[in-house]
């Protein structure tokens, strides 16, 4: 309980949350600026441009969010990769 907290506390502060923003900002022009370039509605290829953009964006939320709250890791000392 205590590691959760203090990730959720790692995330609340001004820097993920100014990332976020501004990725939330790109996303929400960059969605209204391909709805006027190739309108979803008026075509397929519209359609499939915009749900590909989305799924991008959102796993690029995605991943920064689940980043921010994991940490970067650990290696136990000396470790290193087996060689094959």
């Amino acid at each position: 309980m205590a590691s959760s907290l203090h990730s959720i506390w790692r995330f609340l502060h001004w820097g993920p949350l100014t990332a976020l923003g501004i990725i939330k900002v790109i996303t929400i022009t960059a969605l209204y600026m391909n709805s006027m370039w190739w309108p979803p509605n008026a075509s397929m290829g519209g359609f499939i441009h915009q749900c590909l953009f989305l799924l991008f964006s959102t796993l690029t939320t995605y991943n920064y969010v689940m980043a921010t709250l994991t940490g970067p890791g650990l290696l136990p000392k000396k470790w290193k990769p087996k060689v094959f």
